[in-house]
């Protein structure tokens, strides 16, 4: 497996999408924990807090049930190159003195955008790359998106002391920028995989065939709902630990470097699938701690565990590669990316809805509770899946 990191990264479009990746993380993690810092001092609400932090995850809904299409019929490097310029637009005007409503509109705005950037991204992923070779580029770019996680929380969260927030949102925006002038300047001009124009019908017609699919019906619901789940629990952390929010969400992010980096370098195809149930289980569990977790440092601890779990998805996406035509893997990729991610922003809603009425370390607890029925209902079907999709194991 070490032959094919250093191959990924020897390759100069796979290093241009990893450096848009990583101007888009850091762009966004930074600008939406002080955002977040900003509604909740402003409103003081728990639900509006969370929904702050989660709206563009929320929104990815839009882009992947309107424009997905565009991900396997737009010439991608234009496409991705304009989409990356109006996200930083789009945290540059975050820097003026806003309403609450106005950061949400563009928050919406931003979440719909990065929604088809994603799904152009993966697309251009699919062609870089033969099937065994995914997991691992999957988890370089979830490696790069975790570690700048780390960075852009730990950043912010002394950047909210220190610095104008203005300053921040401009910088975001500059950040982004060079994200764009990565993909301009670095990626070829990938030719189109359905030569048709896109539209609304063309993505439904491709998001219909997904969910008339037994198989992929399966995969997506364990990509999306568990992991919605507990991205909802991470939403509450702000109320939790004020401040030191921002701690949490750096542990969390370390945990997930951690785990993508031993499932895709050390473990096969078929390691992966095996420990995947597992893997699912502890996504969830030690949120039930937090029903007696006394300080930070305790909580942090728990959130690094449960985030080991996250590197579930790399599996999941690899059988998810398998079901899918190959005229279609862009969009595909993409509607699984940006519902999943849509899923944590639904997570963030119901969580950040609770915490309205009930105690946060409960909230966490129920929603923790929810996702592993989840997971064992799940666990028949997915057998089933496992049986009918072949693995292309590491030599």
């Amino acid at each position: 497996m070490d032959a094919t990191y250093r191959s990924l990264l020897r390759n100069r479009e796979f290093n241009a999408l990893l450096g848009s990746q990583l101007a888009t993380v850091v762009s966004l993690s930074v600008s939406g924990l002080v955002i977040g810092i900003i509604v909740n001092d402003k409103t003081g609400s728990p639900l509006l807090t969370a929904l702050s932090m989660f709206t563009p995850a929320l929104a990815n809904i839009i882009g992947g049930a309107t424009l997905m299409s565009l991900a396997d019929t737009a010439s991608p490097r234009p496409a991705m190159t304009v989409l990356q310029i109006v996200s930083a637009a789009l945290v540059g005007f975050q820097a003026f003195p806003l309403p609450i409503a106005g950061r949400f509109a563009l928050l919406i705005a931003g979440g719909a955008v990065s929604a088809v950037a994603g799904g152009i991204r993966f697309g251009i992923l699919s062609e870089l790359v033969p099937n065994d070779a995914y997991a691992p580029a999957r988890s370089l770019l979830n490696i790069v998106n975790s570690a700048m996680q780390i960075v852009g929380f730990a950043f912010g969260a002394t950047l909210v002391a220190y610095v104008d927030n203005r300053v921040t949102f401009i910088g975001g925006s500059v950040v982004m920028l060079l994200g764009a002038a990565a993909i301009r300047f670095r990626v070829r001009d990938h030719s189109v995989r359905m030569p048709s124009p896109p539209s609304i019908k063309q993505t439904w017609a491709v998001n219909r065939w997904l969910v008339q699919q037994p198989n992929a019906r399966v995969v997506i619901c364990l990509l999306w709902v568990p992991n919605g789940l507990i991205v909802g629990c991470e939403s509450l952390f702000i109320p939790y630990a004020g401040s030191g929010g921002g701690y949490l969400l750096t542990a969390g992010a370390i945990g997930m470097l951690i785990s993508d980096l031993f499932v895709a370098r050390a473990l096969s195809s078929v390691g992966r699938r095996r420990i995947n149930l597992f893997q699912r289980f502890l996504l969830a569990a030690p949120y039930l701690g937090f029903l007696f977790v006394p300080n930070v440092v305790a909580a942090a601890f728990l959130v690094f565990v449960s985030s080991i779990g996250f590197s579930a998805s790399l599996g999941l996406q690899e059988t998810l590669v398998r079901l899918t035509p190959s005229a279609n893997l862009g969009q595909v990729q993409g509607v699984e990316s940006s519902g999943r991610i849509a899923c944590q922003g639904l997570g963030a809603f119901v969580s950040g809805s609770l915490a309205e009425a009930i105690s946060v370390p409960l909230v966490m607890a129920i929603m923790a509770c929810v996702s592993i029925v989840v997971t064992l209902a799940a666990w028949l079907p997915m057998r089933r899946v496992e049986s009918e999709v072949p693995l292309v194991c590491r030599a």
